[in-house]
């Protein structure tokens, strides 16, 4: 454990008055045998600033420091002017051989009353000519001419035209304007494909011999679909256009789902959780309290349903029971399924919790003995998808074990007791 160190009053004036004097807070701490930043906290705790650049000035004024300044001799001062006025040479290759940085020299000649208009200095380099190819240039007609013959009959690029004129990839690009010249991107491929000039990249052919290994390879191998690309040298795209042409394409998910059933992954989902992994933790946070619009719950409802969207009317989760569900009744539904699970078997007991009563064709204003059944709650769950068929078995389960009646459409043949 570090040994905190507790000062006086005394000691923290005699710091303060040493750090008045103008020295260093590494100097201090090596007097009182502790560190600068315990220092530092004193003269904080005491409200002194320490102010870094007011502290050098100070520093400075008493002789304890020597300024970064460079002085430049009067001779210096004098080939600088020349170099920069007469020479015409730049104040970035001034300070390379100076050995300083560009602003110092900028400085300098600010100092000595230089001008440094940038127009006049423009109009100086360009009849010297020492513009470079940053600079404006002008073509001749016959030029001009020539970038046209250039760009259109040999169909080279406006890059490699720059290149052959020394200039850079702008002004020729400026001159195919002038002259009306078509640079549309599609048009130019295509012209630069039919004579050969590029190789086409959307399409690639394979062999025989390559569509039976990759057919393989994605679905008897446990090869991911990057490592199948890399393995062709193909994309993405090329792949699943491939896989699309010969009907072999399947979801992502039923992919990994086969796999994980032949074994090759170990794992299902990785185990990732909100706990687990911090990604997985972010992408929940941000949903977690989203308002979405009732469009989107719409289409969430109707995957969730396994509909047709014609068939969707409204969410009906968020409808009212009718006056005959009451807690009477569902306790009834449960003592005529001997409190089972009538999907999977399972007692109320090992639940240790009351068993959810459903309604099998999903209208919550047929609360009826023929239209109710037991279930737990994970089977519960499970009736959200595929309505249809669990409507059915739910149907002919208890005509089955009661003897009730449904029609052929699903509708409950209610039969009537006459009293004698």
């Amino acid at each position: 454990m570090p040994i905190k160190i507790n000062f006086t009053k005394e000691q923290e004036l005699k710091i303060i008055n040493l750090h008045k004097n103008l020295e260093r807070a590494k100097d201090i701490g090596h007097k009182f045998n502790v560190s600068a930043t315990k220092i530092q906290k004193i003269l904080r705790k005491n409200n002194i600033s320490l102010d870094i650049s007011r502290r050098r000035k100070l520093l400075f004024k008493a002789g304890k420091i020597k300024s970064k300044k460079i002085k430049f001799s009067n001779g210096q001062i004098n080939t600088i002017i020349n170099m920069y006025l007469n020479r015409l040479i730049g104040a970035l290759e001034i300070s390379k051989k100076f050995r300083v940085s560009e602003p110092t020299i900028l400085k300098l000649l600010k100092e000595n009353d230089v001008k440094i208009d940038s127009k006049k200095r423009f109009k100086l380099l360009s009849k010297k000519g020492k513009l470079n190819d940053r600079g404006a240039i002008k073509f001749s007609e016959s030029q001009k001419i020539e970038v046209v013959r250039l760009y259109e009959d040999d169909l080279l690029s406006a890059r490699k035209i720059g290149r052959i004129f020394g200039v850079s990839e702008s002004p020729i690009r400026k001159i195919l304007k002038k002259h009306n010249v078509d640079m549309d991107i599609k048009m130019r491929s295509r012209i630069l494909w039919d004579n050969v000039k590029i190789k086409h990249w959307r399409k690639k052919k394979f062999t025989e011999k390559e569509k039976k290994n990759i057919i393989n390879d994605y679905n008897n191998s446990s090869m991911w679909i990057k490592d199948i690309c890399k393995k062709y040298n193909i994309s993405r795209a090329t792949l699943n256009r491939f896989l699309k042409e010969e009907n072999k394409l399947m979801p992502l998910g039923e992919r990994r789902r086969i796999f994980y059933k032949k074994g090759f992954y170990n794992s299902w989902c990785k185990g990732l959780t909100k706990e687990t992994n911090a990604s997985v933790k972010r992408v929940s946070d941000k949903l977690k309290g989203l308002e979405r619009s009732y469009e989107t719950r719409k289409k969430f409802s109707i995957a969730k349903q396994g509909i047709n969207p014609k068939d969707w009317e409204k969410f009906v989760s968020r409808e009212p029971y009718d006056q005959g569900w009451t807690d009477k009744f569902k306790r009834a539904i449960r003592k005529r399924d001997f409190q089972i699970c009538m999907l999977c078997g399972i007692h109320r007991e090992k639940l240790r919790r009351a068993l959810d009563v459903h309604h099998i064709n999903y209208q919550k204003l047929d609360s009826f003995f023929q239209n109710c059944i037991s279930l737990c709650q994970s089977c519960h769950s499970k009736t959200n998808f595929n309505r249809e068929h669990w409507k059915k078995f739910f149907q002919s389960l208890l005509a089955e074990k009661y003897g009730y009646k449904y029609s052929e459409t699903g509708e409950i043949i209610f039969t009537i007791k006459k009293e004698s």
